[in-house]
């Protein structure tokens, strides 16, 4: 009788202990921030907030663009694209302490980047002229003369507002490497700043062919082209 008691409370014992469990699982929220639905929504949200970001600077809405790209670093704080970008944007600004900020937090992540690297090299080279970073060994300022220097160059004065003399540097990246796409969409974009609409297409045309899969482009030429199309219509209309 004692033996049968025994196994009868050893039984409830385990029963409780089951039902608890099952509870636990059930009641319990479970992390499923790292299974791969949640790393691929992550991505995705990403770069919709880069796109967002991207065609806000285009049109000039700073603010947004920055709340943009920061939503991006909120949710990865080593995506280069995001921190590439907010450099652009506080260059663009004038505020050239935080956009070296952002590129040098760049080149952390990505020190093989070129392109950062050149804009990175070009406010320490313009620094180290101006006597602010005198302290820099002046390997820093060493450019190759290649296409980065080209392409870097032809970066700083369109955020400058130097179109022209943007669209020389940028011709002479091309010449020297035709099959970059970033090399023709810095270039489309200086045209549009001199009305040249002609070559913006072109440009950008180009740089789709190299980069099918560049939304940011895709959105802008579309968008340009929808322009174009208003305004025949109503140059035809008036004739």
């Amino acid at each position: 009788m004692i033996r049968y008691r025994f196994w009868i409370t050893i039984s409830v014992v385990i029963v409780l202990i089951i039902c608890m469990g099952v509870f636990l699982y059930s009641y319990i929220p479970v992390s499923k921030t790292n299974t791969p639905k949640a790393e691929t929504a992550a991505k995705e949200q990403q770069e919709i907030y880069l796109l967002n970001g991207r065609n806000y600077l285009y049109e000039g809405k700073n603010k947004e663009a920055e709340e943009a790209f920061k939503k991006v670093l909120s949710i990865n704080p080593r995506n280069v694209k995001a921190m590439g970008a907010l450099g652009t944007l506080y260059y663009r600004k004038g505020n050239m302490d935080m956009a070296y900020h952002y590129w040098k937090e760049a080149l952390k992540v990505s020190p093989d980047d070129k392109i950062i690297g050149g804009l990175v090299k070009a406010i320490e080279r313009d620094n180290l002229m101006s006597g602010s970073l005198y302290h820099m060994e002046i390997k820093t300022v060493d450019h190759a003369q290649s296409w980065e220097k080209h392409f870097a160059d032809g970066q700083n004065l369109y955020l400058k507002g130097d179109y022209k003399e943007a669209i020389e540097e940028l011709k002479k990246a091309k010449d020297l490497k035709p099959d970059d796409s970033k090399i023709y969409f810095v270039l489309g974009a200086s045209y549009l700043k001199v009305r040249d609409r002609e070559n913006t297409l072109k440009m950008w045309e180009t740089a789709i062919k190299l980069n099918p899969d560049d939304k940011m482009i895709k959105e802008l030429l579309n968008k340009l082209k929808k322009k174009e199309a208003v305004s025949l219509k109503m140059e035809n209309t008036a004739n």
